[in-house]
Formats: structure tokens, sequence, C-alpha cells
């Protein structure tokens, strides 16, 4: 009982190889009307650039009426006006959509972390018509899922830094055991 529920958390709606793959009109069409986003490997590669194939589907979606608000959160563990300023490009870039730089200790997978970026969306956001896109099942997916958000999983577009193989290592045991990425489109 216990593995089911960790793993109920970790579950994502949604696995896709990249960002361009989400379909934000199927979304709408299951009442999903915000979106909040992971910026570093889910819109960005790595911690550098914004793609600018993600950078127009984001934009295309907002434009076409498909979802109403964009909001990227980021984790900050280590307080930095250079990540805040790099993360507050990306959004200046996505149009000027809002951000949020959630900081430690409130920071992803926390409620505090999602609490404040729903202070940044419209009034009608709910945890019900927010989706959260993220490339990490122990932060993005697993808090998103405990509030009842919808949740799509972006494999990362950039290998990863050493410190971060332990935590990728352990998402590939729980795919391996799940079998997620063979049922879940």
């Amino acid at each position: 009982m216990l593995w089911e529920n960790i793993f109920r958390s970790l579950k994502p709606n949604q696995i896709v190889d990249g960002f361009t793959q989400i379909n934000f009109a199927a979304l709408r069409a299951k009442g999903i009307r915000h979106v909040i986003c992971d910026a570093d490997n889910t819109l960005t590669y790595g911690k550098w650039s914004l793609s600018l194939d993600n950078r127009n589907h984001a934009v295309k979606a907002v434009a076409a009426g498909w979802i109403s608000a964009l909001v990227i959160l980021s984790n900050i563990v280590l307080e930095s006006k250079r990540r805040r300023l790099r993360i507050a490009n990306i959004a200046e870039r996505l149009n000027g959509c809002e951000y949020h730089c959630a900081v430690y200790p409130h920071i992803k997978p926390s409620k505090e972390a999602f609490e404040a970026v729903f202070e940044k969306l419209p009034p009608d956001a709910t945890y019900k018509n927010t989706a959260m896109i993220g490339d990490q099942l122990f932060t993005d997916i697993i808090g998103a899922n405990n509030l009842g958000m919808y949740t799509i999983y972006v494999r990362p577009m950039a290998p990863e830094a050493p410190w971060m193989w332990p935590k990728r290592w352990a998402e590939e045991i729980v795919f391996a055991l799940t079998n997620w990425r063979q049922n879940l489109t």
C-alpha cells in the first residue's frame, strides 16, 4: 500500500519526449486552462538558452487561446540574482509571461512553491484546471500530483550535471518498475 501511494504520487498523466509534443488544444478540451512550467531541461537546454521551437510552441498556445496563462516555476536552492535574471529573461522571451523563483526551503515539490505561483495566475485558476509541465518526477510531478493538478513529464532536453545523476537514476528505476513509458502517451 505504501509503495502504491508513492508510485501514484509520482505518476504523470502524460509523458512526452519534448515540450513541442504537448497538444495544448487537447489539454483545453480536458478543461486545462492554465499551465505552470519548469524552465531548466523542460523549456531550456540545460541551464542555457530557450529553444526557439519551445518558445514558438508556448507563444502559439497562448495566442490561440488554448491556455489562458503560462507561468514559469523554477527552484533556486541558493539565492542568486544571476539565476533570477536568467529566469526573468526566459519569461520575457515568452512574450512576458509571469514567473516565480522558488527559494529554499519553499521549493518544488512544496505546496508553498505552487501556491506562490497561483498568485500569478488568473483568479479562475484552480488545481483542477491547471497543468504542471516538468522534467523531474521528484519535484515537478510529485508536487503537482499531491495538489491534484494534471501533470506532464517532459524527458530532459540535455545531459545532466553529475550532482543530478542520483535523482535521474532513481527516476529510471521508477520508470523500469512501472512501465509508464509504454502505457502513457
